[in-house]
């Protein structure tokens, strides 16, 4: 279970968003965010060339609470207009509490984002999804 004093830093971060904390040495908390995303990215790469013969291409992606997110759903990646623009992985602060809850969902949307937009909603967590899923070890749970 995450530390409750870093999971409230955390929320706080997200809040406010990573541009307002990225040059700041006072909040070195941030880092484990960035490195829990850079690590998921980091073995995406690799199950996702593993499985398309293809290199992974994301666009800058940053993470932001958003306890607007609609009801049954803990977190969405909204894809950026221009492959030059920013995609936006919105998570709920409930999300925050456990780092272990937080890197599933991390690796769920990060997959989503891999595969990108245009995925029929009847196909959205079946086909490639499932596979870079199962090659990312995202328990099956976290899969819907």
């Amino acid at each position: 279970m995450m530390d409750k004093n870093l999971r409230i830093l955390i929320k706080k971060m997200l809040k406010e968003g990573y541009e307002n904390h990225l040059n700041s040495t006072e909040n070195n908390d941030l880092d484990v965010i960035e490195r829990l995303k850079d690590d998921i990215i980091s073995k995406l790469s690799i199950v996702y060339k593993k499985n398309t013969n293809k290199d992974l291409d994301l666009p800058k992606i940053v993470i932001k609470v958003d306890d607007s997110i609609k009801n049954g759903k803990i977190a969405g990646f909204n894809y950026p207009d221009n492959y030059s623009d920013v995609g936006v992985l919105g998570v709920k602060s409930k999300a925050l509490k456990n780092v272990d809850y937080l890197r599933d969902i991390f690796t769920h949307e990060l997959i989503h984002a891999s595969i990108g937009k245009n995925q029929p909603d009847h196909a959205e967590h079946s086909g490639l999804f499932n596979k870079l899923a199962k090659g990312m070890g995202l328990p099956i749970e976290r899969r819907d």
